[in-house]
């Protein structure tokens, strides 16, 4: 009787409200599931993964929080649990400091420079959630292992997200559809595929990066071989 209920109620929800928070909020508890998955990779693949969707958002409060932002900031929460429970303290190299100091250049520039400090303090604080994956991905791999582990979660993606396109551009050609496609981008009877990334350039981008990765890896690992045969 409890789950009728909740049927109906869920029913007349639907009827009368936006549900669209529910979908996102599963969203949300899938994403932390992910995120410990055999600490760290769950949550390397969950900050890869949604650097490669910033075509969705939700609006909260004014602001387009995208898969990117919900994933740094599961991540963040995750490894200040981590820091606590291992006592483990943090490193910082030149290069983080030359970072840190580049997004405090922001902020003091944003301030005291700009003819509109309320609207480049808010993107100030945008590019701040842009670079917290870095520091996060730095924080999460701390040997040789990860980092081997790492680059082959990003290879997988890179493939998926390429393949997610090139469907993409199949099913419009052969059947019209127009799910990551960009129709009349350039003229009216083009169309280009931009997966889950913002735009069909990005999509080309991203393809032709990941594409010379694996081509390069395909010309050194061919050395190597070549190199034990010798030996």
């Amino acid at each position: 009787m409890a789950g009728m209920a909740c049927l109906v109620l869920i029913g007349r929800l639907a009827l009368d409200e936006d549900l669209n928070w529910i979908a996102w909020g599963l969203v949300g508890a899938a994403s932390l599931l992910v995120s410990m998955v055999r600490w760290p990779y769950g949550a390397l693949f969950l900050l890869i993964a949604a650097s490669a969707m910033p075509r969705f958002f939700v609006e909260l409060f004014g602001w387009k929080a995208r898969p990117e932002h919900v994933a740094a900031a599961i991540v963040l929460t995750g490894a200040g649990a981590w820091l606590l429970v291992r006592k483990r303290q943090l490193r910082f190299e030149k290069l983080d400091v030359f970072v840190l100091a580049y997004v405090g250049i922001n902020y003091i520039s944003s301030a005291f420079t700009s003819s509109e400090p309320a609207s480049t303090l808010r993107w100030a604080l945008l590019n701040n959630l842009a670079v917290l994956p870095y520091f996060l991905i730095r924080f999460l791999v701390q040997d040789l292992e990860t980092l081997r582990k790492a680059f082959r979660i990003f290879l997988a993606l890179a493939v998926a997200e390429s393949v997610y396109g090139i469907l993409c551009y199949t099913s419009h050609q052969a059947f019209g559809t127009t799910t990551g496609m960009e129709v009349g981008l350039y003229f009216v009877d083009i169309a280009a595929p931009y997966g889950s990334l913002f735009e069909p350039n990005l999509f080309g981008a991203y393809a032709a990066s990941c594409a010379v990765i694996f081509l390069s890896l395909s010309f050194g690992s061919g050395r190597h071989r070549s190199s034990r045969r010798d030996s």
